[in-house]
């Protein structure tokens, strides 16, 4: 070990171009790689993408679709309240019939015909 080690200008010179094609190499290599990683990830990332998109899409139609429920219930009560009102005014007209159809055949039945007033006086004061 006593020798002593010599470079000469030239040696160097093919050392550190060794060196830095070597970093370059890496680089290359390691952009390569970089690449690669990012072809894989890309389904991944579409996927995700995809699947955020289809959640604010599905987020939308399940308030859509709250909304039209609710606006079901309403015209279902609605109509339900509708449906007991056309069978109370029927209610009234047949009885009102019933009681003129009653003083017609016997010309009496008086008290059934104010009944019948009073009740659809009632009922259309009702409706007010």
């Amino acid at each position: 070990m006593d020798q002593v080690i010599t470079f000469t200008l030239e040696e160097v010179w093919h050392l550190i171009l060794a060196i830095c094609g070597g970093i370059v190499a890496i680089s290359g290599a390691v952009a390569v790689i970089v690449q690669i990683i990012k072809k894989l990830r890309h389904p991944n990332k579409q996927q995700n993408e995809d699947i955020a998109d289809l959640k604010n899409r599905m987020k939308k139609v399940e308030d859509r679709l709250e909304e039209g429920n609710a606006k079901f219930k309403e015209e279902e009560r609605q109509t339900r309240e509708l449906e007991e009102d056309l069978k109370t005014t029927i209610r009234m007209i047949i009885e009102g019939l019933q009681a003129l159809t009653a003083h017609a055949l016997d010309g009496t039945s008086t008290d059934e015909l104010r009944k019948a007033k009073q009740n659809l006086d009632s009922y259309l004061l009702k409706q007010l």
